[in-house]
This record gives structure tokens, sequence and C-alpha cells, in this order.
């Protein structure tokens, strides 16, 4: 891997881990972190058609990416008071992760995010004795829960698991 593929896979991490803390802590994810992943993200797939002559047919999915998380970008910010808001965001989260990440790597990452949910929704229960019958109810317990940080945590583990695969075009 050259110096530049590191500096993007450095860039993607450190975004994921802003996205993960400031999630932990508010609920929310940090749109322009994302935004500006996906500019960064943007200026690979320049360089990679560009400098390495990569096909241009192999680019559009990225392209498509791009402009959904751009308009994903828009609408969140123009309702911020939308009800389901934080699901978009966790949804532009995800198109963010397949700008960087082959698709083997996000469908480890959503298996485990899957796991470490169930698993932590069953300790809560636990822990605070919820009725059974109220688990998936929208309630303002599941709604506390940060997705966000629980798919960027999973998102890093799959990389590692995967020998950190990024981008295969």
């Amino acid at each position: 891997m050259a110096a530049l593929e590191y500096l993007y896979l450095g860039i993607f991490i450190v975004t994921l881990i802003i996205i993960a803390t400031k999630d932990i802590k508010t609920k929310t994810i940090s749109k322009p972190v994302i935004l500006f992943g996906a500019v960064v993200g943007g200026a690979y797939i320049v360089y990679l058609y560009i400098i390495k002559k990569v096909e241009l047919f192999s680019i559009y999915k990225y392209v498509i990416y791009f402009a959904v998380i751009c308009a994903l970008f828009a609408i969140t910010r123009k309702h911020k008071k939308y009800k389901y808001n934080y699901l978009l965001e966790v949804m532009m989260l995800c198109i963010y992760m397949n700008m960087f990440v082959i698709s083997e790597v996000f469908l480890i990452t959503a298996v485990i995010t899957m796991i470490s949910l169930t698993i932590s929704l069953v300790i809560k229960k636990r822990k605070n004795k919820i009725d059974k019958s109220n688990i998936l109810a929208e309630n303002t317990e599941n709604i506390q829960i940060p997705i966000g940080t629980y798919v960027c945590i999973s998102n890093i583990i799959a990389m590692i698991i995967s020998s950190i695969e990024f981008i295969k075009i």
C-alpha cells in the first residue's frame, strides 16, 4: 500500500472514532465529519481515476454513494426536528462506510453490529427489568442506544478481521 492509501485509511478510521465518540455522548452522528470523509473519499476516487487509471465504470458507485450522502445531509439539515432524523444519520454513516470498505467488510460490520446490539439490549433488559413485550416498542429506553457507535466500532473490528481491505475497484 502506498503512503497515500495509508493516509486515506487513517482519515477513515479517525472519522469513525470521532463519530463514535460524539454518538456515545450525544446520541447524534456528526454529519459534517461524514461529509468531510466523503469529500476525502471523492478526492481519492479522482486520484484513482487520474493517476492509477482505474476504469470509469467502477467509479460510478462511489459517485452515487457521494450523491446520496449529500442528499441525506441536506435532508437532515433542513428537517432537524424530523422524527426519524437519527435513522437517516445512521443510514448516511453506513453509506459513507460503503465508500471506503469492500462489500464483504460491510457485511461483517452489519453482522457484528446486530450481534452487539442484541447483546446490549438483553443486558439492558436484565439490568432495568424491562417487560419482554416492551423491548421492541419505541420508547425512550430503545431510542437512547448509540447505534452509530456500535456501527463504527463494528466496522473497525471487521476491517481488522478482514486484514483492512478497503476500496477494491
